[in-house]
């Protein structure tokens, strides 16, 4: 076994690699910039962690996928690997414990989401830090010609500087040629280095239907394909009611998107991989980093924004390499919707303005203040107090965060946090006063002995329950010390918040990048283009997934809705083709005049004549090229 695949098989138990992970491995341990395209569930993890278990030093990973950093965090911890996370709404004390311990060499595994990058405090302890390798996760953020561009991927390029000669591994599942190019330029390669695997599944089979009776034709194919399935929606009200739908027909369906607690998430996702729950319907908050192989069918049932999302999405389908499906169904109206929804995330820079201007009126910010001021976001209450929309606020918020004026900290369900920054003395002179308090203090003591040193998660509910107080009363209790500055603490929140990286300033000074708004906007319309025609058209659906990733067009795939009815009117053809050289063989004729007498291609003709003598179906004089009926 080489180094590496011992590594794979002591932490993995995996004796070989999966195609191109071992020449990507190799690449980087050669210290080499490397880029790895590889499709959904191709095993971009394996490519970074196992080179970083193999370096010394820490291993960053950039990732803008708060679930999937909490979830490979937690995986590698399992493995006995150290490793943490720094998301975005995390509280500086907890951030700062975490970069001390990166900075001491505690760590092997750090990630960060890319808004830390930009952070001073960040920066200066990532100086310290003894790095053996870089990985960019979901790469393509980086690029503004792809379809998930993300600014604070450019900050990426600032902290390589930090450590110039760490090499950086860069992953995406979906990229076109122009965005591949762009990554490599971005993230300052020293040398253009890409992997590609090809996009082509030969086992998974694509299909678009026009269909008016969704749940019907849905329905359909649930019970003809048996398996695991995922639903697509859009809405999770439209999540909720599909999988009642499916429930009451004893389908076991259930509802996944991110307005759900995370503990509910966590239970339908687990209840789904151990094949407990056959049908997740979920919004596209479902599926990232989910290793699932026995997919048998992805259905969408409404049009997703763009083909990288669709061909993610879909290929979440079939990782056995057994067969399966990718289903897209859809009617006229989906594709006014499609448009319609591409105009509403793109607002005038007059409506950013009105937003910038009444968040800090909601807020009661004053100008040239806030800096560094958290604030909870209720976007419904906002919109009513200042006369605005959801749909045009939201995305105004998305360009004000583009900008860096605002961070949209839109994961409300971070466990509540707490830290004691009181002395023992001083804690047991308060619990002499407040002997209640005390209960509180002593309760998260018991159960978490560290809460001196950092902050730690807890549960208000289940600790409140311990020593018999109301979850209310327990909260209020710790509210009131936090006051009081005997700890710190920050409870769970129902809303989103919103972060003031830096003071208020006037209305007239706030510059907005239309040019930029425009050149996006302009690449989204193609993308929608392409969906268009992707539903629309004609042809195999492989092959032009194939052909808008850049790939070359082989032989059609055989499997798709297309290529199924194309082989059903060859055979239609050939049973009339076969009729009507029976029917004119009713008299013993030659060869070329029953072909100049019969409207069908002269080739098929000839090659269906050839089959039909082999089959014995008619006989053929060869010296006076005749044909009749046997």
């Amino acid at each position: 076994m080489t180094p590496s695949e011992e590594i794979l098989y002591k932490y993995w138990g995996f004796k070989s690699f999966r195609p191109l992970q071992s020449e990507i491995i190799d690449s980087v341990l050669e210290g080499r910039d490397t880029l790895a395209l590889l499709p959904t569930g191709g095993g971009k993890s394996i490519c970074f962690q196992v080179p970083a278990l193999m370096f010394p030093g820490l291993c960053l990973v950039v990732s803008p996928l708060i679930a999937l950093m909490k979830d490979q965090v937690i995986n590698l911890r399992k493995k006995g690997i150290k490793a943490e996370a720094l998301i975005s709404g995390m509280p500086r004390r907890e951030m700062n414990v975490i970069l001390d311990n990166a900075a001491f060499g505690k760590l092997k595994f750090l990630y960060v989401s890319p808004e830390r990058l930009k952070d001073d405090y960040f920066q200066a302890k990532f100086a310290e830090m003894k790095l053996g390798m870089i990985a960019v996760d979901e790469a393509h953020c980086i690029s503004q010609w792809g379809y998930d561009f993300r600014p604070h991927y450019l900050e990426i390029a600032d902290v390589r500087t930090i450590h110039p000669k760490v090499p950086v591994l860069a992953l995406t599942a979906t990229a076109r040629k122009k965005v591949i190019g762009d990554i490599q330029e971005r993230l300052k390669f020293k040398k253009k280095n890409l992997f590609q695997k090809s996009f082509y599944r030969s086992n998974l089979s694509y299909m678009v239907f026009e269909e008016q009776d969704k749940y019907g034709r849905l329905l359909n194919i649930l019970n003809k394909k048996q398996g695991s399935a995922i639903v697509y929606m859009r809405s999770r009200k439209g999540c909720m009611k599909l999988a009642s739908f499916l429930k009451e027909r004893k389908i076991s369906a259930e509802a996944y998107h991110a307005g759900l607690d995370s503990k509910v998430r966590n239970e339908r996702q687990a209840k789904w991989i151990d094949d407990k729950i056959r049908v997740m319907v979920a919004t596209n908050a479902f599926g990232m980093g989910i290793d699932k192989p026995d997919v048998r069918v992805v259905v969408h049932l409404e049009l997703p924004d763009s083909l990288e999302s669709y061909f993610q999405e879909a290929g979440r389908a079939g990782r056995d390499e057994e067969e399966a499906f990718a289903v897209m169904l859809f009617e006229q109206h989906d594709i006014k919707l499609l448009k319609e929804r591409l105009e509403s995330r793109y607002p005038t820079p007059d409506m950013i303005r009105r937003v910038y201007e009444a968040l800090g009126n909601y807020f009661q910010l004053p100008e040239g203040g806030g800096e560094g001021a958290e604030f909870e976001f209720d976007i419904q209450t906002f919109c009513k107090r200042f006369d605005l929309k959801v749909n045009a606020v939201y995305p105004s918020l998305k360009e004000l965060e583009r900008e860096a004026y605002i961070d949209l900290l839109d994961d409300p369900k971070l466990s509540s946090r707490v830290q004691v920054l009181a002395s023992k003395r001083d804690i047991y002179n308060h619990q002499e006063k407040r002997a209640q308090d005390g209960e509180v203090l002593q309760v998260v003591l018991r159960n978490h002995t560290s809460v001196f040193n950092h902050p730690v998660k807890i549960r208000e509910e289940k600790l409140a329950s311990k020593i018999g107080m109301k979850q209310a009363e327990f909260e209020r209790r710790l509210l009131q010390m936090h006051k009081l500055g005997l700890v710190d603490y920050t409870a769970q929140s129902r809303f989103p918040r919103i972060l003031y990286p830096n003071s208020r300033i006037k209305i007239n000074n706030l510059q907005i990048d239309a040019k930029g708004i425009r050149s996006r906007k302009k690449e989204d319309q193609k993308r929608c283009v392409e969906i268009i025609n992707y539903v629309e058209s004609d042809y195999c659906r492989s092959a032009l997934l194939l052909k808008y990733f850049g790939e070359r067009i082989g032989k059609k795939c055989g499997t798709c809705d297309h290529c199924i009815r194309e082989k059903s009117k060859s055979r239609k053809s050939k049973l009339l083709m076969r009729d009507q050289i029976e029917e004119e063989l009713r008299e013993p004729s030659v060869l070329k005049e029953l072909v100049r007498k019969l409207d069908f291609n002269e080739d098929a003709l000839y090659a269906e004549v050839r089959s039909m003598v082999d089959e014995g179906l008619i006989l053929y004089d060869e010296l006076q090229d005749r044909i009749s009926k046997k």
